[in-house]
């Protein structure tokens, strides 16, 4: 136990500050306020699909548009798969010199909770004392930014002087980046018809329980009115940003130790289950394991992060278009 204590020395002082952070930020809270409570009820938000629906079938043309463009990109993801199938089998190329492990991956997760804790720390004390009234929405975005930078920067620093290696131990690699981004693209045009199918599932399972799912904290923060104003923004993180520091925390970083050690499939599974459970939305997990498989996929394949954050920016890129889509026609 002192051998196991003295080994991960680091990690516990790390956790034991950042667990004493949360102590101090919750002593910062007032037990009078009242909790926070989603920005829409579910009446409100099944009252304005009803709203996006009845302006989507006053617009034939856009929802034919819409409707033909997404059958086409089905059609071309099936077409894409049998020739994924019936492809000879891809050889890894997987950089095999990895010097970290499963302690090093725990240690940087200790230390995203550490910083996002002295980011809202300083932040409540600066709203405490200089009585400022935030857009929460932004601060919670601008929280995100920060740490997802710093967590970046630091397993970048350990790469460089913790284990001598260079950024492309970590994908961090623009070889063949044309052919990258094109995978990255074909390659989730592949995607799109397992992730329907887990949608349609999810869909039909919530349905048979009668469940409303309330909609993603992000999603949420988009359909609000005061989202306008840092639209700018908020799309970039959300679309580019997130997507670049999600796989290189996960891709680059985490897969590779968890593949030293359980070997490419389960590494992939045991990673993916994790990235999905990190997004904090049960109702969402299936897809986004299905999708997490699928970039996995990508980065053992070419080697470098670029084809998985092609696809992964365009997914997110998707996704947040639906969403302004979906405001504009609801009337948010």
């Amino acid at each position: 136990m002192r051998r196991f204590l003295r080994e991960n020395r680091a990690i516990f002082v790390l956790l034991s500050v950042t667990l004493a952070l949360y102590l101090i930020l919750l002593a910062f809270n007032d037990p009078r306020r009242e909790p926070r409570r989603p920005a829409f009820s579910t009446a409100e938000l099944q009252k304005k699909e009803a709203t996006a629906r009845q302006e989507l079938q006053a617009r034939p043309v856009v929802q034919s548009s819409l409707a033909f463009g997404f059958l086409g990109l089905l059609l071309a993801g099936f077409v894409a798969d049998v020739r994924y199938l019936r492809r000879p089998k891809r050889v890894s190329a997987f950089q095999s010199d990895v010097r970290w492990g499963f302690r090093e991956v725990i240690e940087t997760t200790v230390f995203m909770f550490f910083s996002e804790a002295i980011l809202v720390l300083f932040e409540s004390l600066w709203i405490r004392y200089f009585e400022l009234i935030p857009d929460h929405d932004f601060l919670l975005m601008m929280n995100s930014f920060l740490r997802d930078l710093l967590v970046v920067a630091y397993i970048l620093r350990m790469m460089q002087i913790r284990f001598g290696l260079s950024f492309k131990h970590v994908g961090l690699s623009l070889a063949r980046f044309g052919e990258c981004v094109r995978r990255g693209l074909s390659g989730y045009v592949a995607v799109i018809p397992p992730l329907f199918f887990s949608v349609a599932v999810l869909s039909y399972v919530i349905k048979m329980f009668s469940y409303e799912p309330p909609p993603q904290n992000v999603v949420e923060i988009f359909l609000k009115p005061s989202a306008d104003q840092h639209l700018v923004f908020f799309t970039f993180f959300v679309a580019a940003l997130g997507p670049m520091v999600e796989e290189i925390f996960f891709r680059g970083f985490a897969y590779p130790a968890f593949r030293k050690k359980w070997g490419p499939l389960w590494g992939a599974v045991i990673m993916s289950a994790i990235f999905a459970a990190f997004h904090f939305n049960a109702v969402a997990f299936l897809p986004i394991f299905v999708l997490s498989l699928f970039l996995t996929y990508l980065y053992e394949t070419t080697g470098t992060l670029v084809a998985p954050i092609t696809a992964h920016v365009a997914h997110n890129l998707i996704m947040v278009s639906m969403t302004l889509g979906f405001k504009s026609l609801a009337g948010f």
